[in-house]
């Protein structure tokens, strides 16, 4: 049978159906859960996507993020810039365009970036819970960044009330209690 693994059938429907985005979109991600991650075969894949559907902007978010992870940030950006513009406040566009952002040095757009999804686009389904605890924790960072602790703290505990017990607003959390410590005490 065709259906040995994931990997075989999408492999099989690649033959049968050379231009499927959730073939392509499956092997791409097969090929990023490898250890190590395997992201020229990713972005092959993804690339593939993207040029059989350009106007997916799953298929533009995924090849940008594959861009983001090589340290390409300047070919992500405006892929990311399209993607955000095709689905305004995706949390996983959003998050990861930011992320893309503020390693180029742009935080100010990142934060304003952030801040428009958190404030406009409320979670819809529980699954996209995780994605925006996570833009709360980037917001945080923003702050604690600036200075601002107070507003900081508040986005981590917005990201746990969406996800409790998630690992990166308790971090941020607990750095932030070291961090006024560290000033009460000096």
């Amino acid at each position: 049978g065709v259906w040995r693994d994931t990997d075989a059938l999408f492999a099989h429907t690649l033959d049968v159906t050379p231009h499927s985005i959730a073939a392509h979109n499956a092997m791409g991600q097969a090929a990023l859960e490898q250890s190590p991650p395997d992201l020229e075969t990713a972005g092959e894949h993804y690339l593939a996507a993207l040029e059989a559907h350009p106007y997916s902007a799953g298929a533009r978010g995924n090849y940008a993020n594959i861009l983001l992870l090589q340290g390409r940030i300047g070919e992500a950006l405006p892929h990311y810039r399209t993607a955000n513009a095709a689905r305004p406040n995706d949390p996983r566009i959003v998050n990861n365009y930011a992320v893309a952002l503020i390693r180029s040095g742009r935080a100010n757009e990142a934060f304003q970036l952030l801040l428009a999804c958190v404030t406009h686009a409320p979670p819809a389904i529980a699954g996209e819970l995780r994605h925006y605890a996570n833009l709360h924790v980037n917001l945080a960072m923003l702050y604690a960044a600036g200075g601002k602790l107070t507003e900081a703290e508040s986005h981590y505990n917005q990201a746990l009330r969406l996800q409790p017990q998630f690992a990166p607003a308790l971090k941020g959390l607990d750095e932030l209690r070291q961090r006024r410590n560290a000033v009460t005490t000096s």
